[in-house]
């Protein structure tokens, strides 16, 4: 397999191979890596960017069967390292799900790249690692027991919520109909300060986003949960003071926005996976949102804290598609314009006929305020049950004093670092 990959672009307009560009890693806008170090024999279910103060960019990508943790790195010109480690203690765990991986956004406290693994099945615990010098560096653990809740699946969503303090972050955490939050989390710590409350039905996914409201309900970032069908909004400071109840009581927000309101039927899992992106209206919010048994993909674009009940957009699956909205979905910015792209994860398309080869989905805001799609994006040489887009995460490559956004793309034993995505966006590296 060659590493030094391209990437096939299709657009709406035209289409371009950069197969007949020179074979290098420093002109490929795509680079492929399997796993180094681990014996995972299923590398690249999760993938996350890792923000650091290093020039470059840092990866972390999970394997499992057994659990391991890689690391891929590049530097300020695209010099790549790879790094892996076995997760010892794990091999008679089982697994409920695919387990989740998040990447701290900014350096938390003293660790220099911190990532967390949850969802571990029957295994009542957070994993923390350091992935700031290459070699992934266990720090230590949290668990619903310290909330004197033990029980399998912790974290099998999770977000990473910042405090307003410099270095210090919350971490909230998904359990069945529960959300777990551990404040001001030191990853090094044996224990952990930490509340909880109920949701009124278990929980599909979770992410943070903050609008600009006068209203003293909303003073910071919001938790936004996903549950039986419906979204819910809940103040994170106020959520965090809840500990023991329903999550739902004392805690001010919108809730059961939800299909069947709308005129969309009653999907039951509207939200099973969500995505936050930035609109260009500074106290509005883009949410993506899937519903994969009807195989789609909706957004609530310019969402207004307002008026939580506008009308979704369904979006359109490309051709060749295969389960549409049964991957993952991300929002980042993937050229020079303003604001984010929504990025679909199809890995169950059929990219040039070839069955489960998998490919992604680049949709982008038009002036009429809709989600249009921009691109289609698969490997240069796809394969039959490759499971392009299974994964997705964004990466921050820091140069100089400036960063920018790169799609991460995970397949089935193999990662994907894409430097520039879109004919119009701008390769990093130095």
């Amino acid at each position: 397999m060659n590493p030094f990959r391209w990437i096939v672009v299709f657009g709406l307009s035209a289409s371009c191979s950069m197969s007949t560009f020179d074979d290098k890693r420093a002109a490929a806008w795509s680079d492929s890596n399997g796993s180094v170090g681990i014996d995972s024999q299923e590398y690249g279910v999760a993938v996350a960017g890792v923000t650091t103060d290093t020039p470059g960019t840092t990866i972390a990508v999970l394997g499992t069967s057994p659990l391991g943790l890689g690391v891929v790195t590049y530097d300020a010109t695209g010099g790549l390292q790879q790094f892996g480690a076995n997760i010892d203690g794990f091999d008679r765990v089982i697994l409920s799900s695919t387990p989740s991986l998040v990447g701290a956004p900014e350096v938390v406290r003293s660790v220099g790249a911190l990532v967390a693994i949850g969802g571990l099945g029957s295994a009542d615990e957070i994993l923390f690692f350091d992935v700031g010098s290459g070699e992934p560096e266990p720090l230590g653990k949290a668990s619903g027991a310290d909330c004197g809740l033990p029980g399998a699946n912790l974290g099998h969503r999770m977000v990473f919520r910042e405090t307003g303090e410099e270095g210090v972050f919350d971490l909230i955490a998904l359990r069945d109909d529960e959300i777990f939050i551990i404040s001001d989390l030191d990853p090094t710590a044996t224990t952990h300060s930490c509340t909880h409350c109920t949701l009124d039905a278990v929980g599909s996914d979770v992410v943070v986003g903050e609008f600009i409201d006068d209203s003293p309900l909303f003073d910071g970032e919001e938790v936004i949960v996903s549950m039986a069908g419906t979204i819910s909004l809940f103040s994170a400071a106020r959520l965090k003071e809840t500990d023991g109840l329903v999550c739902s009581s004392i805690t001010p927000q919108f809730s059961g926005i939800g299909s069947d309101g709308i005129g969309l039927g009653a999907a039951t899992d509207y939200g099973a996976r969500m995505a936050i992106g930035s609109s260009s209206e500074e106290d509005k919010l883009h949410i993506a949102l899937t519903a994969p048994l009807t195989d789609e993909v909706y957004v609530l674009s310019n969402f207004d804290i307002s008026t939580p009940n506008a009308r979704p957009q369904s979006l359109v699956p490309s051709e060749d598609s295969g389960a549409f909205g049964d991957g993952p979905i991300l929002f980042l910015d993937l050229d020079t314009n303003e604001g984010d792209e929504l990025v679909v994860g199809d890995p169950l398309a059929s990219p040039e006929g070839l069955f489960s080869a998998g490919q992604v989905n680049v949709y982008e805001l038009s002036e009429e305020e809709v989600f249009e799609p921009r691109a289609v994006i698969y490997d240069s040489t796809p394969e039959d049950g490759q499971n392009y887009g299974r994964a997705l995460a964004e990466a921050e490559f820091v140069f100089g004093e400036d960063d920018s956004d790169l799609l991460v793309v995970g397949a089935v034993n193999e990662t994907f670092a894409i430097f520039q995505t879109l004919s119009n966006g701008v390769d990093p590296r130095q």
